[in-house]
């Protein structure tokens, strides 16, 4: 007789077989003891992940599916949604290796939960990236405890997140694959927009204690790097797609800022801002001890940068 697993596990990932090993090994190790399934949604990684994922096949607790899918992360997400066979789903990014009791915890939650909540855990950088100032700073944007349950769309955690199936099913949202597009034309804030769209259906998007420890170990040149993007393509693009949640964003309202619109139409300034950048990138590859001010600074420099290059290329 067929048995439906308790949980579903869905990880997005491409060419990441080193993270994607830990992640797996770590679940080998959980003090779960029912039967779960993992979907690893790939786009045919180059990197020896197929073979990786043969390793843990016979493992007893789980069974492990492996598709290739069209490199966006929404799609992938949304092939999780349709296709896990557990009424509970947790999706986890293939940077992040959960603790132990990791699948326990998201269990006891869902199996009780009303459909109408979506469940965000902990994000922890590894203790030794915290020698970094850098990375205390990227802990800092991430919440560590969980007072004041609920949270708004700008701090859903699409990496450590859990769902029921049936609230997909009532309401039929899933992620916008426009905004999902990975590669070198990077889009983005597909987490965001999906969240938008459930607090609009009454939804609530609750904080809980089941934890992640984060392996991205960019530094603050290639976390830079983002910014730029989401000042070239992302925010234009989530102003297409979705303008209301778009007026509510972050970065919409700092693209309206006068200072910034002062700032982004001038073509020397923004370059400057990036020299500058360049400076501060080069003083923390040497200290690590720089304070946060210019984190934020070099982050803005790169947004602004981007905003100025889709301008300056509509004139």
């Amino acid at each position: 007789m067929f048995e439906y697993p308790a949980l579903s596990l869905v990880i997005p990932t491409w060419n990441r077989k080193k993270t994607l090993d830990k992640i797996l090994f770590s679940l080998t190790k959980q003090n779960f003891k029912r039967r779960f399934e993992i979907i690893i949604c790939d786009s045919n990684s180059r990197d020896g992940t197929k073979e990786l994922i043969k390793k843990y096949i016979s493992y007893p607790y789980f069974v492990i599916r492996h598709y290739n899918l069209e490199n966006n992360i929404s799609v992938k997400r949304n092939f999780g949604l349709k296709f896990a066979q557990s009424d509970n789903i947790i999706f986890i990014d293939d940077d992040c290796v959960p603790e132990r009791s990791y699948l326990n915890k998201f269990y006891e939650l869902l199996k009780n939960s009303d459909s109408n909540i979506v469940y965000c855990g902990l994000v922890k950088f590894p203790k030794k990236n915290l020698l970094q100032n850098f990375y205390k700073y990227r802990q800092s944007r991430h919440f560590l405890n969980t007072n004041n349950k609920n949270l708004d769309e700008s701090r859903i955690v699409t990496m450590n997140m859990g769902i029921k199936r049936n609230l997909i099913q009532k309401k039929q949202e899933y992620f916008d694959k426009n905004l999902g597009i990975l590669g070198k034309g990077l889009n983005g804030f597909e987490d965001y927009e999906f969240a938008f769209r459930l607090k609009k259906k009454q939804i609530k998007i609750v904080k809980c204690n089941c934890t992640v420890f984060h392996l991205d170990e960019r530094n603050l040149k290639e976390h830079a790097k983002k910014f730029l993007i989401f000042g070239k393509y992302t925010i234009h693009k989530l102003e297409e797609i979705n303008f209301e949640a778009c007026k509510k964003n972050y970065y919409y309202k700092l693209k309206k800022n006068l200072i910034i619109k002062f700032l982004t139409r001038n073509t020397i300034l923004p370059k400057i801002m990036i020299f500058l950048s360049k400076l501060i990138i080069n003083l923390d590859e040497k200290s690590y001890k720089l304070g946060y001010f210019n984190f934020k600074f070099v982050l803005l420099s790169y947004y602004v940068y981007g905003l100025s290059i889709k301008n300056n290329a509509k004139q």
